[in-house]
């Protein structure tokens, strides 16, 4: 029984990450096939020739996410491949703690604490963020699992920064999807510099990892079907992007309730490293204070503005604010969200300058980047936000061990009742992701088409056509958000 005890004392991480991936199963097990599903099952039923021949148009006409499609489709060809997925998508999704924790960790161990801080942060997300990029197949092949290749690589590069695998992996990386391909790109690229900066060799290696990925990204960039995709969105003048930029800020991060808890996690850890630096030099130490004292405040203020007007909501009470107040509030929201990104992006810089970390830094380079760049279309939905939350998770988890080496916590008693708590919390957290999941997720009825000729596959791709100009036009599509008003609450 001792033994027991002792056990789960050194692997409760281990613990809670079976019970994730039991809830995360769970509720990939109750997806059905849905929107893009049902178009690439009704290929996948077809012979290799059709299969080719759509792979060839969809290159052509559609979009060069060649790579990716392709699995979708080799899963979609029968209901036994479908169930092989759904394990494979649990796994990857559940393997993002461990592989983040990795990634922070020195030596062989992880932070328990870590892991933990992970799981917690994605069954809490609200399901919104999850249902089109990791509950939904093609979803899965377009945001999870590139994401997780980024991650498997930047681990693979901090234990063996010279490893031949980073060529293949970086070559297929980069050929997944427009954004985490650039992202690898991006990884390569900082990983350089911060050689050059260092003044440490560039390896012939480190080159070859940038080119590949380069290599493979171009495999997505120069086909025609590319082209096609982002011109049919229309083009886009700075004010038209300023705007986009603002709405992504708001809609899906800062003011997102889906991720309220990462919101509120990563302003504490900010919080820590402007407290952990304040005495470096004559800048920290009159910056530093005033920049944790202001975010504190205005990220508490605008939690109780949107507990206020979800309290209204529940009382089905009508909010509405005066044109006056709506702009104090714009105002005041300009501000804390320029010290909310300002505040993190300088945490990762003391990291680098002071603590000689490159990863936590880069890897907020390459969260915030992958954001920025998703400011040039007009739809940038929640799933984008998958590959940015993953690169944070990175950075929480450095910060969270080193939170656990200062000694902040060496003193405070009843240190197990608080570990077993966050436990219960993490266990609590899970429980959340499946009964909101089952009511997030995609459901349709089972899909079997017949296989198409070859003349029922043109007309069949005419009128995929027909409908993707309209998708990406606004034409069939289009989402109605004022990101000024801030009556409003957003998921």
């Amino acid at each position: 029984m001792k033994k027991f005890k002792s056990l789960l004392r050194e692997n409760y991480h281990i613990v809670v990450l079976s019970v994730m991936l039991a809830a995360v199963f769970y509720v990939v097990a109750h997806v059905w096939f849905i929107l893009d599903d049902a178009v690439y099952r009704q290929v996948a039923v077809c012979d290799w020739s059709e299969i080719l021949w759509f792979m060839k148009w969809h290159l052509m006409t559609m979009n060069g996410r060649t790579l990716v499609h392709f699995f979708a489709i080799l899963f979609l060809r029968n209901n036994w491949r479908l169930e092989v997925w759904r394990f494979l998508c649990t796994f990857a999704f559940c393997a993002v703690p461990l592989l983040c924790a990795k990634i922070s960790a020195e030596g062989r161990k992880i932070s328990r604490s870590a892991v933990l801080l992970i799981i917690f942060l994605m069954t809490s997300t609200y399901p919104y963020i999850w249902d089109s990029s990791v509950y939904w197949l093609a979803g899965s092949f377009n945001y999870l699992f590139p994401s997780v290749m980024l991650l498997v690589i930047i681990l693979i590069h901090t234990k063996k920064p010279d490893s031949l695998w980073l060529i293949p992996l970086s070559f297929f990386c980069g050929a997944t999807t427009d954004q985490v391909g650039i992202m690898t790109i991006g990884f390569f690229v900082l990983v350089i510099l911060d050689r050059i900066i260092n003044r440490q060799k560039i390896t012939l290696r480190s080159v070859l990892f940038f080119l590949s990925s380069c290599a493979g990204y171009a495999m997505i960039m120069i086909c025609p079907g590319t082209y096609k995709r982002f011109t049919n969105q229309g083009g886009m003048d700075i004010r038209g992007f300023s705007y986009n930029l603002f709405k992504l800020v708001r809609i899906r991060w800062i003011d997102n309730l889906c991720i309220a808890t990462f919101t509120v996690c990563i302003t504490l850890i900010v919080i820590f490293w402007l407290y952990k630096f304040k005495n470096q030099n004559s800048f920290t130490k009159k910056a530093n204070p005033v920049l944790a004292v202001l975010l504190a405040v205005l990220t508490a203020a605008n939690l109780l503005l949107k507990a206020r007007i979800v309290a209204a909501k529940l009382m089905h009470q009508p909010v509405t604010f005066s044109e006056s107040l709506n702009k104090a509030i714009i105002i005041i929201w300009l501000i804390y969200a320029a010290i909310f990104i300002g505040s993190i992006m300088l945490s990762g810089l003391y990291i680098y300058i002071f603590s000689k970390k490159a990863m936590p830094l880069i890897c907020l380079i390459l969260a915030m980047g992958s954001q920025f760049m998703m400011a040039v279309s007009d739809m940038s939905l929640s799933r984008t936000c998958v590959p940015g939350l993953f690169a944070f998770y990175v950075f929480m988890t450095y910060s969270v061990g080193e939170f656990l080496k200062s000694g902040i916590i060496k003193n405070v008693k009843l240190k197990p009742l608080l570990k077993a708590g966050f436990v219960g919390l993490c266990i609590v957290s899970c429980a959340f992701q499946v009964v909101t999941g089952l009511h997030c997720v995609f459901k349709s009825e089972p899909y079997n088409p017949k296989p198409l000729s070859h003349e029922e596959m043109v007309q069949y791709t005419d009128k995929l056509l027909e409908k993707n100009i309209k998708f990406y036009s606004g034409e069939d599509w289009h989402e109605s958000i004022d990101a000024f008003d801030f009556s409003k609450l957003y998921f």
